[in-house]
């Protein structure tokens, strides 16, 4: 008779959960590594925003000119990240509004700069998806940027 392999679904079970948990670790720790917007060694790379309107809350920022800076957050969090819908403004007057999913973007998103300037974008995970489309003031639409 032929001896049994050792490992069971109970360990298959295990070897799973310990799998996910690393993931998690990793996708946690990766996180945490970008910079805080506006501190040093941001400039030129994606990071954090904080939310002055949730202390200890932020979103991950993948465009270097953004509503980043002073911005306040309509919208909830849920583990230190944006989530749901709402509106990011910032101290300029400048708007976003969309969706967080973990503090990344996710659908459809519509800026709103103070100058007048109108960009609609789609996100998925957090990047873009496709052509953002500007709208100047007193100008015609630019698809694509």
């Amino acid at each position: 008779m032929k001896p049994r392999p050792v490992f069971s679904v109970a360990m298959a079970a295990v070897a799973a959960f310990i799998g996910f948990a690393f993931l998690v670790l990793r996708v946690a720790t990766a996180e945490d590594t970008y910079p805080v917007c506006g501190e040093e060694g941001s400039i030129g790379k994606s990071c954090r925003a904080p939310l002055t309107s949730h202390p200890g809350c932020s979103f991950f920022s993948m465009l270097r000119r953004d509503v980043t800076r002073d911005a306040t957050w309509s919208g909830t969090c849920e583990n230190d990240r944006a989530t749901g819908e709402g509106s990011l403004v910032d101290a300029s007057g400048n708007r976003a509004e969309g969706r967080f999913v973990a503090g990344w973007r996710d659908g459809q998103w519509v800026w709103r700069f103070a100058d007048g300037t109108m960009v609609e974008a789609t996100y998925v995970d957090g990047l873009l998806n496709g052509l953002a489309e500007m709208t100047f003031p007193g100008k015609r639409s630019a698809p694509g940027g």
